[in-house]
């Protein structure tokens, strides 16, 4: 399903139209916090937790993931307008705040859990991501779905030099909130496009990430952020 995004000079309203019709309308240019903007990232879904650490399995909340942290969906404060357990588990940009405070009410003489929440203006569903590709360096292979991690190595027989090995082969069972962790991380380097190069080269490396309807293919620079996409890879046990 693709959307496409009309914002008037006054972002009066943004609609979101998906390839059966089917509108969206945000809030108006009222409603829209003037310390909002875009962030891009997933909506996960979660147990209730209260104060005192206890889980509970029967009542679902929503968070957001993105590149700085997780953060609860502080819906009371929220304006989007769309049924968010169409958007759980895609990638989207959402047009929001970031605040610190009471989660489950506004009246401070209320329990309630306090830390950082997101108050959310608009949703734009992108893709639903299925797998990501990372080739490294040496062309070792890390292939994640939403619940295989799969490192295929380079043996001898593949080297350019006849004698380079990647290790051994391994395979790891990840859930999908594992998935989209590693999604998120894909995504921050996916859209740094200062560590961008326009064609492979030795020592650097290639990301793909894989949608259901779409595809992105970048090469990355040698570069901090890489080695640390590559370290988390390495350490999926």
């Amino acid at each position: 399903m693709k959307y496409f995004i009309v914002l008037t000079t006054i972002i009066m309203a943004t609609i979101l139209t998906s390839c059966n019709g089917k509108k969206y309308t945000a809030v108006s240019e009222k409603q829209i916090n003037p310390n909002s903007k875009w962030y891009s990232g997933v909506i996960k879904t979660g147990s209730f937790v209260n104060k005192a650490g206890v889980e509970q399995p029967g009542y679902q909340e929503h968070y957001f993931l993105c590149n700085s942290g997780e953060y609860f969906i502080k819906k009371s404060e929220s304006h989007y307008q769309l049924n968010i357990k169409d958007a759980e588990n895609q990638h989207v940009k959402v047009l929001a705040h970031i605040e610190e405070g009471l989660w489950d009410t506004n009246d401070p003489n209320v329990q309630s859990r306090v830390g950082p929440y997101i108050c959310i203006d608009s949703i734009i569903i992108i893709d639903s991501p299925v797998q990501i590709i990372y080739n490294d360096g040496s062309s070792n292979a890390h292939i994640i779905s939403k619940d295989n991690y799969k490192y295929s190595p380079v043996t001898p027989q593949e080297s350019s030099s006849g004698t380079y090995s990647g290790g051994e082969q391994r395979e790891v069972n990840i859930n999908e909130n594992l998935f989209n962790e590693i999604f998120i991380k894909a995504l921050s380097i996916a859209e740094n496009k200062t560590i961008h190069i326009e064609s492979r080269m030795m020592g650097t490396g290639m990301l793909r990430i894989k949608y259901e309807n779409s595809e992105t293919q970048i090469y990355i620079d040698k570069c901090m952020e890489l080695e640390n996409f590559e370290r988390f890879l390495n350490n999926l046990k």
